[in-house]
């Protein structure tokens, strides 16, 4: 909102975090607010784009079903953010039905933000802040690991938030996080640098993939950055040549590369010869969206920025004309999809946007998301009439 930044160092703000503060004094005048005692809530269509504002004192809910915009006041709460082994970028953390979020309070306890009453329900239990809480794949539960006798073996234990009731799953030795659960009876999780699969019905733990595969097949000096796809069958990666003369310095490889897991096959892909910034896995695990550059992630291109590639089709298709802006004054903004893979947002050089890929149409929110906001993200759920919060 520029003109509240105008307005602000006209009388003398000229510091950027009063700058902030300014704006969303303006922001709290701009939307509704919710508060369930005065019968404001939202009656929620879907799907939802949420985000925060830089000091994640404000939530901002965009209904893209309902064109409606609400603000949640969060005070103390954090949304967290937390880098998770299944994504390349940090996300909010989501529970399965879409309807909880969870939060984390300044001073460290933690708690759910439920948008069935928008109240905040603390937990008792003392999560640690990394690695986080995974949320179970189809019940209101979260898993996150315990460390006993001085990090020597690791319990993990399930914590359902209805009823606050603490169980413990499984104890392994050393140390072990979970990572996603891939049904409602398979647990993936990481133990010591290698992924294992922890079966609910059995109590059986197994090794994940294949005997050749481990991480650090995929993390080793010539890869860049990597990601699993959300079903972990595969991994994308940039990868990159040390120089000769400097075996500190790399120089990166046009494209992108994906590894399968269980064969130790790969396939390179093209993107008109660009050098891939930043790419994310569609929630089938059968498309990738990515942001290019030419030369360097700050020069730009008159071939679009952002592409997707579907593993069905094997084809590239452009999604803008703009190239995608990396990062902003108040934090990086990647492009996501939604979680039916029929949208794409992003923000390019004329503002924040919504991509269409069933019409080809956009939908420009500047106005939704032109303050200091850091992160935007999709809703796990799509239709909230269906099922309701």
């Amino acid at each position: 909102m520029p003109g509240a930044v105008d307005i602000a160092y006209k009388i003398g703000i000229t510091q950027w975090k009063n700058a902030l503060v300014c704006m969303e004094l303006v922001l709290l005048f701009l939307l509704p607010r919710v508060d369930p005692v005065s019968g404001t809530d939202p009656v929620l269509i879907g799907p939802l784009l949420v985000s925060t504002t830089v000091n994640q004192s404000l939530l901002r809910l965009y209904d893209l079903g309902s064109a409606e915009s609400y603000q949640i006041a969060i005070d103390d709460y954090d949304p967290y953010l937390g880098s998770h082994l299944s994504y390349r970028y940090e996300t909010f953390h989501w529970s399965p039905d879409g309807c909880n979020l969870l939060l984390q309070h300044t001073d460290g306890r933690w708690a759910t933000l439920s948008l069935g009453d928008f109240a905040i329900q603390d937990i008792d239990i003392p999560f640690p802040r990394f690695p986080p809480p995974v949320w179970a794949y189809d019940t209101l539960s979260l898993t996150y690991p315990l460390a006993r006798d001085e990090a020597s073996s690791t319990e993990i234990r399930s914590y359902s938030v209805p009823t606050g009731e603490d169980t413990l799953l499984f104890t392994v030795e050393g140390g072990a996080s979970p990572i996603n659960w891939l049904s409602a009876d398979e647990l993936l999780f990481d133990h010591e640098g290698e992924w294992y699969l922890w079966r609910q019905s059995t109590g059986g733990i197994r090794l994940f993939g294949t005997e050749e595969f481990s991480i650090a097949t995929v993390s080793q000096q010539h890869v860049i950055s990597s990601v699993a796809s959300p079903d972990h069958q595969m991994i994308a990666r940039t990868l990159s040549t040390p120089l000769e003369d400097d075996l500190d310095e790399v120089n990166q490889h046009p494209g992108l590369q994906i590894y399968f897991i269980n064969t130790g096959d790969t396939l390179s892909i093209d993107f008109f010869g660009t050098y891939v910034r930043t790419f994310v896995w569609s929630s089938s695990s059968t498309k990738i969206l990515v942001t290019t550059f030419v030369e360097s992630p700050y020069e730009s291109t008159d071939r679009p920025g952002i592409f997707y590639y579907d593993l069905e089709s094997h084809e590239v298709y452009p999604v803008s004309d703009y190239p995608s802006l990396y990062d902003s004054e108040y934090g990086s903004l990647y492009p996501l999809w939604s979680p039916d893979e029929r949208y794409i947002t992003a923000s390019t050089r004329i503002g924040f946007e919504v991509y269409d890929l069933v019409t080809g149409s956009s939908l420009q929110l500047h106005e939704v998301f032109d303050g200091p906001f850091q992160f935007v993200a999709w809703s796990p759920q799509m239709d909230y009439t269906h099922e309701p919060c």
